[in-house]
């Protein structure tokens, strides 16, 4: 939003119950054009030494990123990444 005008929209991707997005209007508190992101659960991990357009916006890691995962935009996913 550039004032009151949308200047631009994209379709998201979400985490899941139990590792919810947060829902509330948050502000951003860091930025980076790469971190590394490591995930692992239920018998899956990977880490991506290299994701994306970090911004995060909660002080618990919770952050919105770039997807080379999936192509799945607007659907729930697993929210399993974390900073190391």
């Amino acid at each position: 939003m550039e004032g009151e005008k949308e200047v631009y929209f994209c379709r998201v991707s979400t985490g899941m119950q139990g590792d919810s997005t947060p829902l509330g209007e948050h502000s951003v508190y860091w930025k980076l054009i790469s971190v590394r992101m490591t995930a692992t659960a239920t018998g899956a991990s990977y880490d991506l030494p290299g994701m994306s357009w970090t911004t995060f916006f909660a002080q618990n890691g919770v952050a919105i990123h770039a997807a080379t995962s999936h192509n799945d935009f607007g659907t729930v996913r697993f929210a399993w990444l974390r900073q190391l």
